[in-house]
């Protein structure tokens, strides 16, 4: 039966895999160091029976046990020193370890380079979090140390050893379980909503075990840890989740007379000067209805196969110059007759998509709905202030 090592490193080898592949690269270009501080020599062993070829130490006194137990003459082991050596140290060290990955100064670098009998593979520490307790230097002290380690004849640099910045302070939270009035009674999930003075945000949520399967449902879960393996392996991560719907001939139907039906309430809340009943009726209510038609618009012209985005926000990547113009006219400022154009800009773009739309899947378009409304809504804008009567207008 494998032990608790060995199964947990089969896990990390599984996310490894999987998080290189998302981003398109080999999972053997990946090394795995298992640090070895204050770990027993017993669960060292474990890790190596089980593959581990790479073993870090914190601690020049620790390691030099460690080492002799470990057999430190077997050619499949390498071991690196990741903690902060002090230049006391070094005549050790390089007898001990095949890498040293925390150099953060030139004059540890020449001391290594002076005691070193044979090339010692180095690693340049950045301090990218800027933290006061941890060692490394700035990115731009990098490559001045870089070119330095260069001209040193027993050094050999492979690269940088850095940690990413913990997230900066807290902006904002928000709490959105929390947020009704009056707070519901049952939970099935609780969220926590964080968003960083560095830009950084992170959405932590909690859901019950049994909605695990809710969660592989979205393309876009990718998982990260899983140590007691209640999730089935999951395909790479993709928006195709997020891909829009072909709309049912109801759908298609409904969506157009909401538009129509509502356009006249935006008209006639503009020709009673009341800007923030027209605003609303055009901002959300239309709107809704044109982004929409403008969904199905980009998934016949994507093939179904590209997502348009939040709140549509990809677009523009699925319409032609000419349409995204048409789109930027249908936002409007506070001037009644700006808001006139972009509500007939709203009824020329619906018409198209939705002309398109019902070509491609056979529907019908309500064209009498439209000539109707539309003639309504041009009279409504003619209409002088002080009409009394729209028939004798």
């Amino acid at each position: 039966m494998p032990s608790t090592v060995a199964k947990n490193l089969a896990m990390i080898r599984e996310r490894i895999e999987r998080a290189a592949k998302h981003v398109g690269r080999e999972p053997r270009e990946i090394t795995l160091l298992a640090a070895a501080k204050t770990v027993d020599i017993k669960r060292i062993q474990e890790a190596v029976k089980a593959g581990v070829k790479v073993l870090g130490e914190n601690y020049v006194q620790e390691a030099k046990k460690k080492i002799k137990d470990l057999e430190r003459r077997k050619k499949d082991i390498r071991w690196h020193f990741i903690g902060q050596l002090q230049k006391n140290k070094v005549k050790d060290a390089i007898l001990l370890f095949d890498m040293i990955e925390t150099v953060d100064s030139i004059g540890l670098a020449k001391e290594l380079n002076k005691r070193a009998q044979e090339k010692l593979d180095v690693l340049i520490q950045v301090n990218l979090a800027k933290e006061k307790t941890k060692g490394g230097v700035t990115e731009h002290e990098a490559l001045v140390l870089a070119r330095e380690i260069a001209k040193l004849e027993n050094l050999s640099l492979k690269g940088l050893m850095t940690i990413p910045p913990y997230f900066g302070a807290l902006m904002i939270l928000q709490l959105p379980d929390d947020m009704g009035d009056p707070e519901p009674e049952n939970y099935d999930s609780y969220a926590y909503l964080m968003q960083f003075m560095d830009g950084n945000r992170i959405d932590l949520s909690f859901h019950p075990l049994e909605q695990t399967a809710a969660i592989q449902e979205d393309s876009l879960s990718l998982v990260l840890l899983d140590k007691d393996q209640h999730i089935a392996a999951l395909p790479t991560p993709s928006d195709r989740s997020y891909w829009p719907k072909p709309p049912s001939a109801k759908a298609f139907d409904d969506c157009c007379n909401e538009f129509w039906w509502v356009s006249v309430y935006a008209a006639k809340g503009l020709w009673r000067g009341e800007l923030t009943y027209a605003h609303t009726m055009l901002d959300s209510y239309i709107r809704d209805q044109l982004m929409k038609m403008l969904e199905w618009y980009f998934g016949v012209k994507t093939g179904f196969k590209k997502s348009p985005g939040k709140c549509g926000k990809y677009l523009r990547s699925g319409l032609d110059e000419d349409e995204c113009q048409q789109l930027e006219r249908t936002y409007a400022g506070a001037d009644p007759e700006q808001t006139w154009s972009a509500l007939f800009a709203m009824g020329g773009l619906f018409r198209k998509a939705a002309g398109r739309v019902a070509q491609e899947f056979g529907y019908s378009y309500p064209a009498q709905d439209d000539d109707r409304v539309s003639a309504f809504l041009q009279r409504i804008h003619d209409l002088p202030q002080d009409a009394t009567d729209l028939e004798k207008a």
